[in-house]
């Protein structure tokens, strides 16, 4: 959705479905120096696809009948995840700004 600010600037918001694939392999090692001498060895992994949302907003200009600049900014959330090794919710957030030339 999307609105002409003047002529040449369209000022938007965007959004949809967001899935990824999430991995993750973890090893922890322990050892403890104090007679008697021991190491403890723990390891585990997860794969999943996760979903979630996407949103954003932006602006793009026309710099000529052919070519239009665009400055983007998108975030998303995808699901939670629970690991083998760590019971914990994990949410994954990231964002981006992306500058683009079309011709």
């Amino acid at each position: 959705m999307g609105v002409l600010i003047v002529p040449s600037f369209l000022l938007y918001a965007t959004g949809g479905l967001a899935y990824g694939g999430a991995r993750s392999d973890t090893t922890i090692v322990q050892s403890i120096d104090d007679p008697p001498l021991s190491t403890l060895m723990t390891s585990g992994s997860f794969s999943k696809t996760r979903g979630g949302y996407a949103v954003g907003a932006g602006g793009e200009w026309m710099l000529s009948s052919n070519w239009s600049a665009k400055l983007e900014y998108l975030t998303d959330r995808q699901s939670p995840a629970v690991t083998q090794v760590c019971p914990a919710r994990h949410i994954r957030y990231s964002s981006a700004i992306r500058i683009e030339k079309t011709a």
